[in-house]
């Protein structure tokens, strides 16, 4: 970078001093010997560039610009916010091959924008968040946060979101930067992304300023899919499970049960995570995998959640007895809450359960005999 340099010199002759001395001796102040006029005299220089003081080192001074691309990324419909969306801390590093950004002296400030709003601040999983460092982006329910990893605290000053952005770093003395290393990381902040692929379509999401000029954009490619299943059509209201006849010498005291009846729920077009990240545990949600809540209807009560008893229907005439809900493994589900079935894959899946009667009376006879319903709302999630 060439700097021109403009110099205004003002000069004195001995006969225009005093010239001047005399009009004002003589007109106004015949007391004064002497007057100087030097504040009438000035010197100035006038620098001209592009970035202040900072300027990439092999000029010349364009934005340079570094694309992101996450790659085709899925997230369960009903994962809740703050989930984090792919791999937590996903990290690019770049290298200036051109010689690096140059500043000159103390006092430079680098400033790192987010080029969106920021969202409400949430519990995100495993980051301890700074307050407003959340960006939205163009998919609803989508947001992200992005730190800046390269410190160097003998060379700046940070503003107190170190690392992440919005940041200001203000140089201790002159430097040059030759690599940058940034963080990013997707979060869920709303339950309204759109079923099916969304894009970021080259979104810009930071910018570098030296000097409050741009220097440096950053741009995000890629996509966020909602992992979800749908019930067959025609299913939505009932799935029938009979139980068939079962004879009361089959309980000799409560707890006891009858023989298990095996039923199906069947889940079309599945949209499941072909590659899920492994050894986040810590995250909100487990990938592919489908939850069920059961709950009472038509006068069938919970009897005992934990133990999956659903109560009879208030039809019902036999006593003493409940509907037991098991896992295909034969451990129960527990009722009115989501309870995990099983995971799912693309196209058609099938969640296996069963069912058994259980004595509920302390009664050694058992179970007075009758017709024995019960009925359950059922509700599936993918988180």
């Amino acid at each position: 970078m060439t700097q021109q340099r403009q110099h205004i010199t003002c000069k004195h002759t001995r006969s225009e001093h005093v010239t001047a001395h005399n009009l004002l001796r003589t007109t106004w102040m015949p007391s004064l010997k002497l007057i100087t006029f030097a504040s009438l005299c000035f010197g100035s220089t006038f620098s001209f560039s592009a970035f202040a003081n900072c300027y990439w080192s092999s000029g010349p001074d364009a934005v340079q610009t570094t694309t992101f691309d996450v790659g085709n990324l899925y997230i369960p419909r009903d994962a809740p916010i703050g989930s984090v969306i792919g791999k937590k801390d996903t990290r690019i590093s770049l290298s200036y091959n051109n010689g690096g950004l140059v500043c000159d002296k103390q006092g430079d400030v680098l400033k790192y924008t987010l080029e969106h709003p920021t969202s409400a601040d949430i519990d995100v999983a495993s980051i301890r968040l700074k307050p407003g460092t959340l960006m939205k982006t163009n998919i609803s329910g989508v947001g992200i946060i992005i730190s800046n990893v390269y410190t160097d605290h003998t060379t700046f000053n940070y503003s107190v979101n170190h690392p992440y952005l919005p940041l200001t770093a203000t140089t201790k003395r002159g430097f040059r930067l030759r690599k940058a290393t940034y963080d990013f990381t997707l979060v869920k902040i709303g339950n309204n992304i759109a079923a099916g692929k969304n894009s970021f379509n080259q979104l810009l999401l930071s910018s570098m300023h030296a000097n409050q000029k741009p220097i440096e954009q950053i741009y995000l490619n890629g996509s966020v899919t909602t992992s979800q299943c749908k019930l067959p059509s025609g299913t939505g209201t009932q799935i029938r499970v009979p139980m068939g006849t079962v004879e009361k010498r089959h309980f000799n005291g409560k707890g006891t049960t009858s023989e298990s009846v095996t039923f199906d729920i069947p889940l079309n077009n599945c949209v499941s995570d072909p590659s899920p990240i492994p050894g986040q545990s810590w995250n909100y949600f487990t990938a592919n995998q489908a939850n069920i809540r059961f709950e009472g209807a038509k006068g069938s009560t919970i009897v005992n959640a934990a133990n999956g008893e659903l109560g009879l229907n208030s039809d019902s005439t036999a006593r003493g007895v409940a509907v037991q809900i098991l896992r295909s493994n034969g451990d129960a589900v527990e009722l009115g809450v989501d309870s995990p079935i099983g995971t799912f894959q693309n196209s058609t899946t099938s969640m296996q359960l069963k069912a058994r009667y259980i004595q509920t009376s302390d009664s050694p006879l058992g179970p007075e005999p009758g017709k024995a319903d019960a009925t359950a709302n059922f509700t599936l999630t993918y988180k």
